[in-house]
């Protein structure tokens, strides 16, 4: 999803959950990296903050640090039918 997107779905006030799950890295080919050759180069990724993106759409943002905060958040936010972000920090 990008930000054209996101602007078109809150415009026609869609209401969807997002989620992103944050690594700060091209995790999947980092990974494939060091499995071949022992380290990774070039995979580090500087990240917008999710919550004042969100924010910036008007969009609800939540940011849990355990999976059960996971959990609560995605059993509320869904059947809302709202517009949120949820952003799950990994590593």
């Amino acid at each position: 999803m990008n930000t054209a997107e996101i602007e078109t779905a809150t415009r026609l006030d869609l209401g969807y959950t997002i989620v992103v799950f944050n690594d700060d890295d091209y995790g999947l080919i980092s990974e494939n990296q060091v499995s071949h050759t022992g380290e990774h180069f070039g995979t580090e990724l500087t990240n917008p903050d999710f919550e004042r993106f969100a924010e910036s759409f008007g969009i609800d943002s939540y940011r849990p640090e355990t999976w059960s905060e996971v959990e609560t958040v995605l059993e509320s936010v869904v059947p809302a039918n709202e517009m949120s972000l949820d952003e799950i920090t990994l590593g």
